[in-house]
Order: C-alpha cells, then sequence, then structure tokens
C-alpha cells in the first residue's frame, strides 16, 4: 500500500511530492544546488529580455550622442567657429588613434602569448603568464605573424628561468 500525497489545487506545484522519511533518491535530487527546469527557462527570457532592451537603449543614446553632437558642429559652423570646431575633432581624433593603439597592442600581445604557450608544449599556469616577456617576441609588421626563432629563444630562456 502507497500513500498518495495531497496537495491543495490553489497551489502550484513546484517541487515533485514525496512524503517525508521514506529514504528514497527523491529526498536528495531536490538539493540546494538545483533549479527546476521552468524557473530556469522564465529566468533566461527574463534576461534575453533584458539584454535586448539594454541594447535598444543603447542604440538610442549613441543616437542621441551624435545627433547632439551634430547639432553643436553646425552650431560652430554657423557662428564661424572654426578653431572651436577643428580643437574639438583634434581632441577626437587623438581619442580614437589612442584606442585603436590599445587595441592593436593586446591583439599582438594575444598573438605572442598565443605563440609563446604553443611553443612550450606544458601548460603554464596564469599567475605565470606576467613573467613572460612577450617583448622579445617579434612580429612581421607587414603579415602578423610571430617569428619562430623569437619564441624559441624566449621559451628556452623561461624554461631556464623557471628551473632555477
Amino acid at each position: 500500500m502507497s500513500i498518495e500525497p495531497t496537495v491543495p489545487v490553489e497551489q502550484p506545484v513546484t517541487a515533485p511530492v514525496v512524503p517525508t522519511g521514506t529514504g528514497t533518491d527523491a529526498d536528495q535530487s531536490t538539493s540546494k544546488d538545483t533549479v527546476q527546469y521552468d524557473t530556469y527557462k522564465k529566468v533566461l527570457a527574463e534576461k534575453k529580455r533584458v539584454q535586448e532592451q539594454n541594447a535598444s537603449i543603447q542604440q538610442q543614446l549613441d543616437q542621441l550622442l551624435m545627433d547632439q553632437k551634430t547639432a553643436e558642429e553646425s552650431k560652430m559652423v554657423e557662428n564661424q567657429e572654426y578653431k572651436k570646431l577643428l580643437d574639438l575633432k583634434a581632441e577626437e581624433l587623438t581619442k580614437t588613434v589612442s584606442e585603436l593603439t590599445s587595441m592593436r597592442s593586446a591583439q599582438a600581445n594575444a598573438v605572442k602569448l598565443d605563440a609563446f604557450l604553443n611553443a612550450i608544449g606544458g601548460k603554464v599556469d596564469r599567475k605565470y603568464w606576467g613573467l613572460v616577456d612577450l617583448e622579445s617576441i617579434v612580429v612581421d609588421p607587414s603579415t602578423g605573424l610571430v617569428e619562430e626563432m623569437s619564441v624559441t629563444k624566449l621559451v628556452e630562456t623561461f624554461a631556464k628561468n623557471m628551473d632555477d
């Protein structure tokens, strides 16, 4: 004879109802680490909706800033404030060049580190990555490829230093 649990109709069932004290595996399956699938789907859908909303708001903000910038520039042209406009454009250009240089440097360092990690063969723990002298790895500017001799030399130096 089995015991059938009763569940009131007004309350939604979110977990399997198992009588307590039965010693079944179902007691262990509802641990604190698990989440109901429908709850997971709801949270995931909400996250996606919020991300789409944020992207839409960001696009609107970007468009608004661009319109504001265009209006300021046209006002400067109307008022014949060419020097001020030129200074504004020079500042914008300097900022853009700085960002581009930073991104290119990060990309080059990533290529160098990848070549080093591939050449060393074994795994190098992340905490030692800062000890790698990426400046000694030469990258051909025309192709963007790493020169293998510089990588081999660095691997030998790194291995000798780590052995000490």
